[in-house]
Protein backbone atom coordinates (compact mmCIF):
# COMPACT_ATOMS: atom_id res chain seq x y z
CA UNK A 1 0.00 0.00 0.00
CA UNK A 2 1.39 3.12 -1.00
CA UNK A 3 1.20 6.58 0.95
CA UNK A 4 2.35 8.54 -1.16
CA UNK A 5 5.72 10.58 -1.06
CA UNK A 6 7.37 11.00 2.46
CA UNK A 7 7.66 14.86 3.62
CA UNK A 8 8.34 16.02 6.97
CA UNK A 9 6.32 18.03 9.33
CA UNK A 10 7.38 21.16 9.18
CA UNK A 11 7.81 21.54 5.29
CA UNK A 12 4.05 20.68 5.40
CA UNK A 13 3.07 23.54 8.22
CA UNK A 14 5.72 25.85 6.31
CA UNK A 15 3.61 25.47 2.91
CA UNK A 16 0.16 25.49 4.74
CA UNK A 17 0.91 28.97 6.13
CA UNK A 18 2.02 29.76 2.50
CA UNK A 19 -0.68 29.64 1.09
CA UNK A 20 -3.04 30.89 4.62
CA UNK A 21 -4.27 27.50 5.29
CA UNK A 22 -4.22 26.81 9.12
CA UNK A 23 -4.96 23.27 11.23
CA UNK A 24 -7.91 23.26 13.44
CA UNK A 25 -6.62 24.13 17.12
CA UNK A 26 -8.61 23.26 20.24
CA UNK A 27 -7.61 25.67 22.52
CA UNK A 28 -8.90 25.44 25.95
CA UNK A 29 -11.76 27.76 26.95
CA UNK A 30 -11.26 30.66 29.62
CA UNK A 31 -12.97 30.84 32.46
CA UNK A 32 -16.03 33.10 32.53
CA UNK A 33 -15.59 34.64 35.84
CA UNK A 34 -12.01 34.41 36.15
CA UNK A 35 -11.77 36.75 39.46
CA UNK A 36 -14.80 35.12 40.72
CA UNK A 37 -14.10 34.38 44.65
CA UNK A 38 -15.72 31.18 46.67
CA UNK A 39 -18.08 32.58 49.10
CA UNK A 40 -18.29 29.87 52.27
CA UNK A 41 -22.16 30.33 52.26
CA UNK A 42 -24.07 29.18 55.23
CA UNK A 43 -22.42 25.94 55.84
CA UNK A 44 -18.69 27.22 55.85
CA UNK A 45 -18.16 24.59 53.22
CA UNK A 46 -19.03 21.90 55.77
CA UNK A 47 -20.43 19.31 53.05
CA UNK A 48 -21.22 16.98 55.95
CA UNK A 49 -24.31 16.78 58.83
CA UNK A 50 -23.87 15.46 61.83
CA UNK A 51 -28.03 14.37 62.03
CA UNK A 52 -30.42 13.43 59.06
CA UNK A 53 -32.63 15.66 57.25
CA UNK A 54 -30.35 19.18 58.93
CA UNK A 55 -28.19 20.38 55.93
CA UNK A 56 -29.99 20.00 52.25
CA UNK A 57 -28.12 21.32 48.98
CA UNK A 58 -29.18 21.66 45.74
CA UNK A 59 -27.91 21.62 41.78
CA UNK A 60 -28.98 22.34 38.64
CA UNK A 61 -27.46 20.24 35.77
CA UNK A 62 -27.99 21.03 31.83
CA UNK A 63 -28.30 18.34 29.52
CA UNK A 64 -28.80 18.66 25.58
CA UNK A 65 -31.77 16.91 24.65
CA UNK A 66 -33.11 16.32 21.21
CA UNK A 67 -35.23 19.80 20.84
CA UNK A 68 -33.12 21.64 23.13
CA UNK A 69 -32.06 21.99 26.65
CA UNK A 70 -33.73 20.42 29.57
CA UNK A 71 -32.64 21.43 33.59
CA UNK A 72 -32.60 19.24 36.01
CA UNK A 73 -32.76 20.60 39.75
CA UNK A 74 -31.94 17.75 42.69
CA UNK A 75 -32.15 18.39 46.39
CA UNK A 76 -29.52 16.03 47.95
CA UNK A 77 -29.36 15.95 51.81
CA UNK A 78 -26.33 16.12 53.40
CA UNK A 79 -26.24 13.22 56.12
CA UNK A 80 -27.52 10.19 53.53
CA UNK A 81 -25.79 11.85 50.12
CA UNK A 82 -29.09 10.78 48.74
CA UNK A 83 -31.49 12.53 46.27
CA UNK A 84 -34.29 13.40 48.43
CA UNK A 85 -36.64 15.48 45.70
CA UNK A 86 -35.63 16.53 42.06
CA UNK A 87 -37.43 18.57 39.23
CA UNK A 88 -36.85 19.04 35.03
CA UNK A 89 -38.20 21.88 33.10
CA UNK A 90 -36.97 23.77 29.90
CA UNK A 91 -36.07 27.08 31.67
CA UNK A 92 -33.53 27.89 34.51
CA UNK A 93 -36.01 30.06 37.05
CA UNK A 94 -36.15 29.80 40.84
CA UNK A 95 -38.92 27.32 40.96
CA UNK A 96 -36.91 24.66 39.14
CA UNK A 97 -35.03 24.32 43.02
CA UNK A 98 -38.58 24.65 44.57
CA UNK A 99 -40.32 21.98 42.60
CA UNK A 100 -37.74 19.46 43.44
Amino acid sequence: MDLGPRVGHKRVARIMRGVGIYGVSHRRKRSRHPDRETRDGLVKRKFTAEYPHRVWFTDIAQHRASDGWVHCGTVINTWSRRVVGWSITDHVRSELVGDA
